[in-house]
């Protein structure tokens, strides 16, 4: 049986409530799940999507989206950097590629990945950072060590829009955009809409409960790994640093963490927003969002 499923099991919400409890509890693994940069992101039709494809940006962040993420690092490797130890960090990234999509062969090339491109100007900028700040004198040597990047097909946007072996490839999110509107299907789509469920599943198009799973076996497989690494490096953290997209990061809090109801309504993630899903030393995987710390029981 596979890790993915071996995680299937319910996963329990308990908030933790009291504040002594919240300021002991410290990690040594911690798993960033974070959105990728602001991008190119014009269709065939758009005014400047030939323009866009010409010079090899579609797919690619925006100056904005650069900047921004450029940012969003400074701040997460901060934090890292607060911790006694010195960390281990792995990179995982979306593969996705701007206007991809599946065939029998596999996925067909797009255009650029924000995944892997919001990755690389992460990468850059902890190089930059960590230079600066030793130049300004601070004595973190070793502290951070990035030992491995790689794409990881989990962390994929979500598979609906065309689905190459359905019988109408298209069938189920033509549906939710003729209920729904064209844009404005999404908060519908988290929440499960019913009546579709046959044609969703028919098509074969993933639900946020499929989404959620992902990254729940990704967290379980992290956990795993991590009893690996505390063996041979007991004296340093794991950080995993996962660049992915917002129906997942939406999906997993709301089926996976089922954090409370009135917090994730009409939630999505701006770009570079990220959350901690951190496994402290006796082994319990916690989380926040929006203020309120969740326990995650496997």
């Amino acid at each position: 049986m596979s890790l993915e499923k071996s995680f299937e099991k319910y996963i329990s919400e308990n908030a933790i409530e009291n504040k002594a409890e919240k300021e002991k509890a410290s990690w040594d693994t911690k798993i960033i799940l974070q959105r990728h940069g602001e991008f190119y992101n014009q269709k065939p039709g758009d005014p400047e999507f030939e323009k866009l494809e010409k010079e090899g940006k579609l797919g690619l962040l925006t100056e904005k989206g650069i900047e921004e993420t450029k940012k969003a690092t400074k701040e997460k490797l901060s934090e890292i950097l607060e911790s006694e130890k010195p960390s281990d960090i792995i990179f995982l990234y979306s593969p996705t590629e701007w206007l991809d999509w599946k065939s029998e062969q596999g996925w067909e090339e797009g255009y650029g990945s924000r995944g892997k491109h919001t990755t690389k100007v992460i990468l850059d900028t902890i190089g930059s950072e960590l230079e600066e700040r030793t130049k300004l004198g601070e004595k973190i040597k070793d502290k951070i060590r990035i030992t491995g990047i790689g794409p990881q097909d989990k962390l994929r946007e979500l598979n609906i829009f065309y689905i190459y072996n359905a019988p109408d490839p298209r069938a189920y999110i033509e549906a939710l955009r003729e209920k729904f509107g064209k844009e404005d299907w999404w908060e519908e789509y988290y929440n499960i809409v019913k009546d579709l469920e046959p044609l969703r599943k028919e098509t074969g198009a993933e639900s946020p409960t499929n989404l959620s799973e992902r990254i729940e076996g990704l967290v379980k497989v992290a956990a795993l790994y991590r009893e690996k690494v505390k063996k041979e490096s007991p004296d340093r953290n794991l950080v995993i640093w996962m660049i992915t997209h917002k129906e997942l990061i939406r999906s997993y809090l709301q089926h996976g963490i089922k954090v409370a109801e009135k917090d994730i309504k009409d939630y999505e993630p701006e770009h570079n927003e990220s959350i901690d899903i951190d496994i402290i030393p006796n082994g319990q995987v916690i989380t926040e969002f929006k203020d309120k710390q969740y326990k995650v029981e496997a």
